[in-house]
């Protein structure tokens, strides 16, 4: 707490994640039941991923029924290794994501209105999506960098007790 009226929200985590991975990939004969020239094959692999993801949030109490608020947050996620294909020696790498939000809140009419909205963009890098590889195998694979951007506004409303009602608008 900042005075009265105003908070400031700080953080920093650090992530630190170590994944080994062992796969034994083995095609055999259908007639024989042997193993086919060239297999078993073994994938060994280790992957090592960390990250610093800082929070800043600052909010401002602007009347008793309403509050601003803002942050700015960085996400991450490790990278890792898919079982499911071949292509397993590759592996992934790991996503991080820049989140950035303002918006209001506000109970209004003896606390029979509530209004919120807020605008918001997040920035990936390296983002992780599935790769069709052959039909029934998918991969995890990181695609190039993403953002997404929009506004979002909530109304619900308490005309009488005995009845609720509400609306959302999205914008992406």
């Amino acid at each position: 707490s900042l005075g009265d009226r105003f908070t400031l929200t700080a953080g920093l985590r650090y992530s630190d994640e170590n994944k080994d991975f062992d796969q034994l990939l083995d095609r055999v004969s259908g007639t024989t039941g042997l193993s086919l020239p060239g297999f078993p094959v073994r994938y060994l692999r280790e992957g090592k991923y960390e990250a610093w993801t800082p929070k800043l949030g600052p909010q401002f109490q602007a009347t008793d029924d309403v509050m601003l608020y803002a942050s700015a947050t960085r996400g991450f996620k490790s990278g890792g290794f898919n079982f499911s294909s071949a292509n397993a020696i590759h592996g992934y790498g790991p996503e991080t994501l820049w989140s950035y939000e303002a918006g209001f809140k506000s109970d209004l009419a003896d606390n029979r209105v509530r209004l919120n909205g807020s605008v918001f963009q997040y920035d990936y890098k390296d983002l992780q999506v599935q790769a069709f590889i052959t039909p029934g195998v998918t991969d995890i694979t990181n695609a190039s960098d993403a953002e997404v951007k929009g506004v979002e506004l909530e109304l619900q409303a308490r005309p009488t007790d005995a009845l609720s009602l509400g609306a959302t608008l999205n914008y992406l």
